[in-house]
């Protein structure tokens, strides 16, 4: 059976952006039976309702609907499909004008900073998936307070493994101000000046699915803040750490840290090699 690549795009964009992803859940209800602060509690259960809500009425979880990153895990052999990006540009306007999503994207970026009303385009992504079986794409929107309290520092080679993570969650606490707290850090450590930024937004992917000594000591020391849910106070400044090793050069060591409110919203979707070849693309 042929099925339509726009239809199912379109409905993943608006998934995700009205659908809380389950471990991110599971993350608010963990610092909920882990906080000791009542008004901390109440306004973490709040972020929970929100969340049920925004999905039973599908309206959006947070009102800065963003601009929209797609990464898409392309097994080795595998193309892309000609009208690929027509068709994913056309998706993400048509769910943003269907669902009263806010439009967020102008362009040019400077001077004139016009907003032509269509949330294009895309910001895609192709990750080599090696010998996968499936393409898996993933929708994540990203509203501009975590964009912009992200960043990369290129550290000196020589910086010591305690000085790296205690100037990083000292970073992430400043930032974490300015985030919607409770936030989740991405963080990707090594690389090179381009590839640091995007693995640490890919680790994000991970919250609430996998952990490392590493992001736990810096998760801890970041909830020692005590900013908490709301800036408001409690044990709760980050929901969860996510931390990416890559290898860098011998005089090199940057470190990336994408930051995300509590609403990390994406949406995933899967196709077998065999789907994916039978999918209809459209030209717009």
């Amino acid at each position: 059976m042929v099925k339509n690549a726009y239809q199912i795009f379109k409905k993943e964009v608006i998934k995700a952006n009205t659908v809380l992803p389950q471990p991110v859940r599971n993350l608010l209800n963990r610092a909920i039976e882990e906080e000791d602060n009542k008004d901390a509690i109440k306004r973490l259960k709040i972020l929970i309702e929100n969340a049920l809500i925004a999905e039973e009425e599908k309206r959006p979880i947070c009102q800065d609907t963003g601009i929209v990153n797609v990464f898409v895990f392309l097994p080795e052999g595998v193309c892309l499909p000609e009208g690929f990006y027509g068709t994913l540009n056309m998706s993400i306007y048509d769910a943003y004008k269907e669902s009263g999503f806010r439009f967020s994207t102008v362009n040019p970026p400077i001077i004139d900073r016009r907003n032509d009303m269509t949330n294009k385009p895309a910001f895609l992504k192709i990750i080599d998936a090696g010998f996968s079986d499936v393409v898996r794409i993933v929708f994540m929107p990203k509203g501009a307070g975590s964009e912009n309290a992200s960043f990369i520092k290129m550290f000196k080679p020589t910086t010591s493994f305690d000085d790296l993570l205690e100037d990083l969650s000292k970073r992430i606490v400043e930032k974490a101000r300015f985030s919607c707290p409770p936030v989740i850090a991405g963080i990707s450590i090594g690389g090179t000046f381009d590839s640091a930024p995007l693995k640490a937004k890919l680790s994000l992917l991970e919250a609430g699915l996998y952990t490392s000594e590493i992001a736990k000591e810096i998760k801890e020391r970041i909830n020692k803040s005590g900013i908490g849910p709301f800036g408001l106070g409690g044990l709760t400044t980050a929901l969860d750490v996510t931390v990416n090793l890559e290898p860098t050069h011998i005089a090199s060591l940057p470190v990336a840290v994408s930051m995300s409110c509590h609403a990390l919203r994406y949406s995933i979707c899967e196709f077998k090699i065999n789907e994916w070849q039978d999918l209809k693309f459209e030209v717009f």
